[in-house]
């Protein structure tokens, strides 16, 4: 039935969806809301992964982004997509978390290509990628911390160095492309009209190997990262960032959320991100 199997592009609203011989590409397909994730884009990407890893004509997977200036700017903070109540921010922490877990225990690899910025869930969905490639305006943040929350996942300390990570997550600050492969974020940058050529010659080459070998060296590799305690971490993490989502009391929290309500997201964002622009 027309619209209806995973390639069909009038299946999907977020997201797109295609396949060329062994190369399956996401696309994130938001570009009028800066690739922000709502949960309708939430569950065609969780749909969308798990009928490519079931596809075994699909040796490696390409996540991108349409747009040049924004890979995804994380969560859609509108008010018509905020949670209510605490069951309903535990359903989305588990939701978000669920994606990228999913990409994770994908038995295919998955390449991103960012270009542009990749802010909170969008960096994360770039991050958790087995390969990411960028171009030389991307930018990599986790701003959280300074509204009162948390990064859906913790995944920095399995990439780099312990100061590293302290400083990325302690300040929110933005990683420049050229900072995040000095410090084996991200496998290399190319010019923004070669990314998506350096995406694709990057899964070819890996669909090269026999597919069953390709499987099971990514299960191998999974699975030692998870005897360092992976999969466990996230558990617990998802359960403090669930909390803090909630949490009230804080008066900095607490006065960012009532400028938010009453003034709007822009006036929110400066209010959050204003102290820590240098003069």
């Amino acid at each position: 039935m027309a619209g209806t199997g995973l390639y069909d592009a009038d299946r999907w609203q977020d997201i797109l969806v295609r396949k060329d011989g062994p190369v399956a590409w996401i696309t994130l397909n938001r570009p009028n809301k800066a690739n922000c994730v709502r949960p309708q884009m939430q569950d065609e990407l969780s749909q969308a992964l798990a009928e490519v890893n079931e596809d075994r004509e699909v040796l490696t997977v390409i996540l991108d982004a349409v747009g040049d200036k924004v890979f995804s700017a994380g969560f859609d903070m509108s008010e018509q997509h905020r949670p209510e109540s605490s069951r309903d921010w535990d359903d989305l922490t588990r939701a978000s978390a669920g994606v990228c877990m999913q990409i994770w225990d994908m038995d295919k690899p998955v390449i991103c290509a960012v270009q542009g910025h990749a802010i909170a869930f969008g960096c994360l969905l770039a991050l958790i990628c087995d390969i990411t490639i960028a171009t030389p305006d991307a930018f990599f943040s986790e701003p959280e911390i300074r509204h009162g929350t948390l990064t859906p996942m913790i995944i920095m300390p399995w990439l780099t160095h312990m100061k590293a990570v302290h400083e990325f997550y302690y300040t929110g600050d933005a990683l420049s492309a050229q900072r995040a492969l000095e410090l084996g974020l991200i496998n290399r940058i190319v010019p923004n009209d070669e990314l998506a050529a350096a995406a694709e010659k990057m899964a070819r080459r890996i669909a090269n190997a026999p597919a069953y070998t390709l499987l099971m060296s990514k299960r191998a590799l999974r699975q030692a990262y998870e005897i360092m305690g992976f999969r466990g971490i996230q558990n617990g993490h998802r359960y403090m960032d669930t909390y803090l989502l909630d949490s009230h009391g804080d008066p900095k929290k607490d006065a960012m959320k009532q400028v938010r309500k009453e003034q709007g997201l822009k006036a929110f964002l400066e209010m959050r991100d204003g102290p820590y622009r240098d003069e």
